[in-house]
């Protein structure tokens, strides 16, 4: 990997149909539904069930420490000014992961229209343009087929298959072109 930003200050960008943004205090009610919903959250790495505390403390650690310590990007999804989801592009820290992924979830009530692909594409761009990264990876679950169809439509390649105590994961990257 030729860059390894230290310092990341979370932008707002936009895609055709969605805006993000720095997530702000008032977001954190629906950053717990987001994370609370038990089809959204099946999909996610966090795949266990999660306390509301430990989605609080989520939701703190973001607003405090990682845009404190500018370690990542991490956003806030809109579309039409209403909150439908959630995206990051940040060090991965799996050991079969050498450098940054992308993460991405949607409010089930933008699942199916294309959203997912925009939002992938703009944080990938993003990834490459501003934080100079030359790949970047998508981790995503075997049975996630939604989310390999956007992986695979946006270039990335599956690189390899994880075994992972209750499911496969799919390690997908792209390189700069």
């Amino acid at each position: 990997m030729a860059s390894n930003p230290t310092e990341v200050v979370t932008p707002t960008i936009t895609t055709p149909r969605a805006t993000l943004r720095p997530y702000r205090a008032d977001d954190e009610q629906v950053f717990q539904a987001l994370f609370q919903d038990e089809q959204v959250n099946h999909f996610v790495l966090y795949r266990k069930s999660a306390t509301p505390e430990m989605i609080q403390a989520l939701f703190q650690r973001i607003l405090h420490d990682v845009y404190a310590e500018r370690r990542f990007a991490v956003w806030a999804v809109e579309c039409d000014g209403q909150f439908a989801g959630h995206a990051e592009i940040k060090p991965s820290r799996a050991d079969d992961i050498d450098g940054w992924e992308i993460v991405y979830m949607l409010a089930k009530a933008h699942w199916g229209k294309g959203l997912a692909t925009e939002i992938a594409e703009r944080i990938s761009e993003y990834g490459f343009k501003e934080l100079g990264l030359d790949e970047i990876y998508a981790t995503i679950y075997m049975d996630n087929k939604a989310s390999k169809a956007v992986a695979t439509k946006l270039g990335y390649e599956l690189v390899k298959v994880r075994k992972e105590e209750n499911a496969e994961v799919c390690i997908y990257r792209k390189t700069i072109a």
